[in-house]
Protein backbone atom coordinates (compact mmCIF):
# COMPACT_ATOMS: atom_id res chain seq x y z
CA UNK A 1 0.00 0.00 0.00
CA UNK A 2 2.83 2.46 0.93
CA UNK A 3 4.31 1.46 -2.16
CA UNK A 4 1.32 2.52 -4.22
CA UNK A 5 0.88 5.87 -2.97
CA UNK A 6 4.68 6.64 -2.87
CA UNK A 7 4.16 5.26 -6.65
CA UNK A 8 0.84 7.86 -7.05
CA UNK A 9 3.05 10.61 -5.53
CA UNK A 10 6.23 10.81 -7.81
CA UNK A 11 3.71 10.12 -10.96
CA UNK A 12 1.41 13.45 -9.96
CA UNK A 13 4.90 15.32 -9.51
CA UNK A 14 6.26 14.01 -12.70
CA UNK A 15 2.54 15.07 -14.29
CA UNK A 16 2.64 18.66 -12.90
CA UNK A 17 6.36 19.38 -13.88
CA UNK A 18 5.60 18.14 -17.00
CA UNK A 19 2.84 19.90 -17.56
CA UNK A 20 5.49 23.40 -16.55
CA UNK A 21 7.73 22.68 -19.35
CA UNK A 22 7.36 23.99 -22.47
CA UNK A 23 10.97 21.93 -24.00
CA UNK A 24 8.78 18.41 -23.35
CA UNK A 25 5.00 19.58 -23.34
CA UNK A 26 2.19 17.64 -25.84
CA UNK A 27 0.13 20.31 -24.91
CA UNK A 28 1.87 23.28 -25.48
CA UNK A 29 1.63 25.17 -28.76
CA UNK A 30 4.45 27.77 -30.09
CA UNK A 31 2.96 30.66 -31.13
CA UNK A 32 2.57 31.25 -34.33
CA UNK A 33 3.15 34.94 -35.03
CA UNK A 34 4.27 35.46 -38.51
CA UNK A 35 0.66 35.46 -40.08
CA UNK A 36 0.12 38.15 -37.73
CA UNK A 37 3.09 40.32 -38.56
CA UNK A 38 2.22 40.33 -41.95
CA UNK A 39 -0.79 41.98 -41.79
CA UNK A 40 1.01 44.75 -40.19
CA UNK A 41 1.62 46.88 -42.95
CA UNK A 42 3.86 50.34 -43.40
CA UNK A 43 1.77 53.27 -43.04
CA UNK A 44 -0.86 52.12 -40.60
CA UNK A 45 -1.22 53.53 -37.45
CA UNK A 46 0.34 52.75 -34.47
CA UNK A 47 -3.12 51.90 -32.86
CA UNK A 48 -3.89 49.17 -35.78
CA UNK A 49 -0.53 47.28 -35.08
CA UNK A 50 -1.72 47.38 -31.47
CA UNK A 51 -4.97 45.77 -32.03
CA UNK A 52 -3.56 43.62 -34.44
CA UNK A 53 -0.54 42.25 -32.18
CA UNK A 54 -1.71 43.65 -28.88
CA UNK A 55 0.27 45.41 -26.36
CA UNK A 56 4.14 45.69 -27.23
CA UNK A 57 6.90 44.18 -25.22
CA UNK A 58 8.60 47.97 -25.11
CA UNK A 59 8.28 51.29 -26.83
CA UNK A 60 11.15 53.05 -26.73
CA UNK A 61 11.17 56.59 -29.17
CA UNK A 62 10.01 55.80 -32.57
CA UNK A 63 9.82 52.24 -32.00
CA UNK A 64 7.67 49.31 -30.90
CA UNK A 65 9.21 46.06 -29.93
CA UNK A 66 7.46 42.63 -29.48
CA UNK A 67 9.56 39.92 -28.49
CA UNK A 68 8.25 36.53 -28.04
CA UNK A 69 10.90 34.44 -26.30
CA UNK A 70 9.54 30.63 -27.38
CA UNK A 71 12.19 27.89 -26.14
CA UNK A 72 11.99 26.43 -29.34
CA UNK A 73 12.11 29.69 -31.51
CA UNK A 74 12.59 32.88 -30.46
CA UNK A 75 11.34 35.94 -32.54
CA UNK A 76 11.89 39.91 -32.46
CA UNK A 77 9.48 42.33 -34.36
CA UNK A 78 10.63 45.56 -34.70
CA UNK A 79 8.31 48.58 -35.83
CA UNK A 80 9.68 51.87 -36.58
CA UNK A 81 7.58 54.84 -36.86
CA UNK A 82 7.28 57.88 -38.25
CA UNK A 83 6.81 60.85 -36.11
CA UNK A 84 2.87 60.79 -37.13
CA UNK A 85 3.14 57.45 -35.68
CA UNK A 86 2.25 55.75 -38.44
CA UNK A 87 4.50 52.49 -39.94
CA UNK A 88 7.52 53.41 -41.40
CA UNK A 89 9.83 50.11 -41.66
CA UNK A 90 9.00 46.91 -39.80
CA UNK A 91 11.70 44.30 -39.41
CA UNK A 92 10.59 40.22 -38.35
CA UNK A 93 13.89 38.76 -36.57
CA UNK A 94 14.49 35.22 -35.92
CA UNK A 95 17.00 33.75 -33.39
CA UNK A 96 19.27 32.50 -36.33
CA UNK A 97 18.92 36.02 -38.51
CA UNK A 98 20.18 38.03 -35.15
CA UNK A 99 23.35 35.76 -34.79
CA UNK A 100 24.03 36.23 -38.59
CA UNK A 101 23.75 39.91 -38.16
CA UNK A 102 25.55 40.69 -34.71
CA UNK A 103 28.51 38.21 -36.51
CA UNK A 104 28.58 40.46 -39.58
CA UNK A 105 28.92 43.89 -36.81
CA UNK A 106 31.69 41.78 -35.08
CA UNK A 107 33.68 41.29 -38.03
CA UNK A 108 33.49 44.17 -39.28
CA UNK A 109 31.49 43.36 -42.67
CA UNK A 110 28.25 45.55 -41.97
CA UNK A 111 28.27 48.79 -39.96
CA UNK A 112 25.66 48.43 -36.24
CA UNK A 113 22.46 50.34 -37.59
CA UNK A 114 22.06 54.05 -36.93
CA UNK A 115 19.51 55.59 -34.85
CA UNK A 116 15.85 56.64 -36.68
CA UNK A 117 16.40 60.15 -38.15
CA UNK A 118 20.72 59.38 -38.19
CA UNK A 119 22.54 58.49 -41.27
CA UNK A 120 24.17 55.43 -41.64
CA UNK A 121 27.88 55.39 -39.75
CA UNK A 122 30.51 54.87 -42.70
CA UNK A 123 32.25 52.01 -40.45
CA UNK A 124 31.19 49.79 -37.45
CA UNK A 125 32.42 52.00 -34.85
CA UNK A 126 32.21 55.51 -36.30
CA UNK A 127 31.23 58.10 -34.14
CA UNK A 128 27.93 59.20 -34.17
CA UNK A 129 26.87 62.26 -35.56
CA UNK A 130 26.25 64.44 -32.41
CA UNK A 131 29.96 63.76 -31.38
CA UNK A 132 31.40 64.33 -34.71
CA UNK A 133 32.50 67.61 -34.21
CA UNK A 134 33.50 67.46 -30.47
CA UNK A 135 37.07 68.47 -31.46
CA UNK A 136 36.66 71.01 -33.44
Amino acid sequence: MRRQIWLIGVLAAVGLTAGCSTTWNPFYKCPNVEPKFAKVMTGMEKDEVIKILGKPTSTVGHEMWYIYDDPSEPVRMRFVLDDSGAVAEKYYETKASLQDQMKQQAEGRVAPEAAPGEEPRKYPGGPMKQFQNMNK
